[in-house]
This record gives structure tokens, C-alpha cells and sequence, in this order.
């Protein structure tokens, strides 16, 4: 690639509401310029290493569109009050900035967690390492997966259908890294009748328990049932027991007379469907989570993978399930020195995006690790800890964009562009010698989080301005 002397381009000072490029002049000392990105993009693509290329004008049209859309920031999304921040985590724009400078995530967030599979864009499995960031492959863009809360899988060998016990009507295959990171089971049926699973967990009264899992099947007649048989309750009564198809083209509906079992339907041989299957227990029992293949077709297959059992109302990422149970730890993210900073100074105001899974009442969104206030998030509010300041949020969506701004006169909270909310309270401040996010080492609470923007400007915002970034991505 040649090379571009920043020196012969004009800097823009303003800031304006276009795509820009932050830069040092010359390896120098002193603050970075801002740089329209377009010029910059301009300049590439008339050096003489496109002179006489007239032929391949298209091309370098094409170039310049991904120059732009690789090496840019938009400031639009980000300015409050007119002004931009002075931190930036964006994981969808893979964009990290503090005080106007392009930095390693590591420089804002620190990271105390074990490795983790995650779906990328292909659709696979990856293998995040442990004690850095996890991203997953959601709503059409990467997102930080934060899991403050930890995880057990109760699906032994989920990695290895020949381990599994009671293997009746099937002969078990495994292609390990079938998908990406992790392995595909192929169960190929040999009767009529298949029964895949029937581990058992113990659980008690007032209890959950979630199975969740990736499953194909070739054209057969089978009634392949889902559910949790009780040794006390067997199927449970109704309203026990949820189904929700995660994604692919699968449908659901309850086998009449059996409250906790569901059938699948429309299962492809191509696209992978995503099955949870949740059921509350109301009585100290023993549960049996099984997979089972009624009326089936010699030769159907059935193709599993991600299979995974834990004691909760919900699902988290995957971890692959050795002959006992297998456990990861609680994620812990923290904000490194640069970013801690700047939430701890005289005034502030921050915003955080993304989508929570709900461990517990009232889950920290952002908290202090010293002192235990911040701000906690439900389905239906956001609160500003310790004190009565809530921010409204609609229940239908467990998505969020929720603003909090603070200043030695007080406090303020907006959440999904609702009403601004303010009293005379503390947020953060110097005391707050550590603050984390999706978890309070001081009041026990903890949440799993899919994050994807935390920013933070260093004054206390505008209520319009407060508004307007208080809005889920983008």
C-alpha cells in the first residue's frame, strides 16, 4: 500500500457529523488530528500508484468504500451535547478510543474469565481465550458477551454421543469439529423408536432447569419429542414447562394429555435448528432430560450439537460437558485505569447498549466494586443504587440503551429514550476504587449481559442530549 502524507491533507477541527479518522502527525508528540476520512480515502486513490489505471476506475471506487467503512469512526452516533467522548467500546464497529486515540480493548476493559465458545458470523462455533473479551455473532453483528453469572452443564459427554447411556434404536457417530470448535453427533436410527438422552439431575423445590441445543434431521415419519420427565411430577403440569425455538426453521406444539412434552416440527436437513426447553420445578424430584424419537424411519438421522443442561431459567454460552458435570467460572470486567478515570471524575455521563439475560431481581448494568452503587436493570426499569431513582424500560424487549449522568450536584438516568429522571444522589466518584460491569462483588448481584457500546463523556449531559443517546444499537 503507498504511503499517505498526512501533512498535504487539511485537518478538520470541527469534528463534523461525517465519518472521520483519528490520527498522530508524524509520529509527534501533542494531541492527535482529525481527518476527514474521505480525503484521506481521496489522497489513496490518486498517488501514482493508481496513475493509469483508468480501467480499473470501479475497483478503486470499491476500495475507497472499504477504506471508509474499515478506518472510520462515525461521530454522529456518539456526540452529546455536541461533543464527542473521551471513551469509546464499540464491539459491533470493532471501534475502541480513549481521549481521541485508537486503543486495545485492554487499555479500557480488563478481563478476569475462562475460555468460552461463542457463534461467529458463519454460524460455527469459536473458542474465545480466557481472560480476554468473547464476542458473539448476534442480531446480525459481534457483540461482547459479558456472563457474570457462572455455569454448569449436566449433559455428560456432550461432546461424544458413543458415551452416552440408554442409547436405544440409534447407532452413535461424532465428527469432531463439526461445527467450528465443537463436535456434531449423527444418531442414525436402527428401530422405529429412538430414545437419545436420559441424564438425570437433582434438583429441588421452587427450582429451574434449562436444556438447550442445536438439532437436524433428514425426512422421516418420527415424532421427535422434547421435555423433562419428574421422577415425582413426570411431565409437570401446565405452564410448567416453555419451549422457545431460538432460531431455524423448527416449530413447536404440546403432545395433548402431556403437559411438559412438546413436539418438533419441521426440522430441516440442512439448517440447524436452536431448541431451549426451560421448566420450573415445584417439588424436590430427580429430572430426566431426554430426546426422544417416536415412529421413526431405518436410516433417519437425527444431528445434534451444543448440547447443553443447567440449573436456571436461562441459557448461557456453551461449555462442553466432560463425564461429570464441567463448570465455568463467573466472568469478571472491570474498567482499566484509562476508563476508570474517567468515571471516576468530578462529572460524567455514560451509555451503555445491549441486550441482558436476567440472573436474579435487579441485576448491576454498571456498579462499583468498592461501594456497590450504580445502576441496576430488570426488564421494566433501570435504577440508580442506592436510592429510588428508576428509568422506565418496555417489557416486551430485554433490549436496552440506558444513559446515567452525574456531577457534584446530583444525578440523572434515561433509559430507551423515556422520560429523564433526576434527584440529588451519588453515582461514582473518586472513592469508587473499582467499577465493574454486569456484576457487584459488594451486593452478590450478577447478570449476563450481550453488550455493544459502553461510552462515556466527561460532563454532565444535556436532558435532550441524555435522551437521545439513551437508545438501543445502533
Amino acid at each position: 500500500m503507498p504511503n499517505i502524507d498526512l501533512d498535504l491533507l487539511t485537518p478538520d477541527v470541527t469534528l463534523p457529523a461525517t465519518a472521520v479518522l483519528f490520527g498522530a502527525d508524524d509520529q509527534v508528540s501533542g494531541p492527535a488530528s482529525v481527518y476527514p476520512i474521505g480525503a484521506v480515502a481521496d489522497a489513496l486513490i490518486t498517488t501514482d500508484a493508481f496513475a493509469g489505471l483508468e480501467t480499473y476506475a470501479i475497483a478503486a471506487e470499491a476500495d475507497r468504500a472499504a477504506i471508509v467503512a474499515m478506518g472510520s469512526v462515525p461521530a454522529a452516533p456518539y456526540l452529546l451535547d455536541g461533543l464527542p467522548p473521551a471513551a469509546i467500546i464499540s464491539a459491533p464497529r470493532d471501534a475502541y478510543m480513549l481521549n481521541g486515540a485508537y486503543v486495545p480493548l485492554s487499555s479500557l476493559l480488563t478481563f478476569s474469565s475462562a475460555q468460552k465458545y461463542t457463534i461467529g458470523a458463519d454460524g460455527k462455533y469459536k473458542l474465545n481465550a480466557g481472560n480476554g473479551p468473547a464476542y458473539e455473532w448476534s442480531g446480525g453483528r459481534s457483540r461482547l458477551l459479558i456472563e457474570a453469572n457462572p455455569s454448569t452443564n449436566y449433559w455428560p459427554n456432550s461432546e461424544d454421543c458413543t458415551l452416552w447411556p440408554n442409547a436405544i434404536g440409534y447407532v452413535p457417530s461424532v465428527t469432531p469439529g463439526g461445527l467450528g470448535a465443537i463436535a456434531v453427533q449423527t444418531l442414525t436410527a436402527t428401530a422405529i423408536d429412538m430414545q437419545a438422552t436420559a441424564f438425570a439431575v437433582v434438583m429441588t423445590a421452587g427450582s429451574w432447569i434449562t436444556k438447550r441445543f442445536l438439532i437436524k434431521s433428514t425426512t422421516g415419519a418420527a415424532n421427535i419429542l422434547v421435555g423433562f420427565y419428574g421422577t415425582v411430577s413426570e411431565f409437570g403440569a401446565s405452564g410448567d414447562t416453555t419451549v422457545r425455538i431460538v432460531s431455524g426453521p423448527a416449530t413447536v406444539a404440546a403432545v395433548p394429555g402431556f403437559y411438559g412434552l412438546w413436539k418438533l416440527n419441521g426440522l430441516s436437513a440442512t439448517t440447524w435448528s436452536e431448541i431451549e426447553v426451560t421448566r420450573h420445578v415445584l417439588v424436590a424430584e430427580t429430572m430426566l432430560h431426554e430426546l426422544y424419537a417416536q415412529g421413526v424411519s431405518v436410516g433417519q438421522t437425527l444431528t445434534l450439537a451444543r448440547c447443553q443442561v443447567e440449573k436456571t431459567d436461562y441459557s448461557s454460552s456453551y461449555t462442553p460437558c466432560g463425564a461429570s458435570p464441567t463448570t465455568r467460572p463467573a466472568d469478571v470486567v472491570t474498567a482499566a485505569p484509562g476508563l476508570l478515570a474517567l468515571l471516576q471524575g468530578n462529572a460524567a455521563t455514560v451509555a451503555v447498549r445491549g441486550t441482558t439475560q436476567f440472573g436474579g431481581a435487579s441485576p448491576p448494568l454498571i456498579a462499583s466494586a468498592s461501594r456497590g452503587n450504580g445502576v441496576l436493570i430488570t426488564t421494566t426499569q433501570a435504577q440508580a443504587y442506592p436510592g429510588p431513582l428508576v428509568a422506565s424500560l418496555p417489557s416486551v424487549s430485554a433490549d436496552f440503551g440506558v444513559v446515567a449522568g452525574y456531577s457534584p450536584s446530583g444525578r440523572k438516568l434515561v433509559a430507551n429514550g423515556g422520560t429523564v429522571v433526576t434527584d440529588t444522589g451519588e453515582l461514582f466518584g473518586s472513592t469508587d476504587t473499582g467499577i465493574q460491569f454486569a456484576i457487584s462483588t459488594v451486593n452478590g448481584l450478577a447478570a449476563n449481559m450481550i453488550l455493544d457500546d459502553i461510552i462515556v463523556w466527561p460532563f454532565y449531559g444535556a436532558d435532550a442530549g441524555s435522551q437521545d443517546q439513551a437508545r438501543v444499537y445502533p
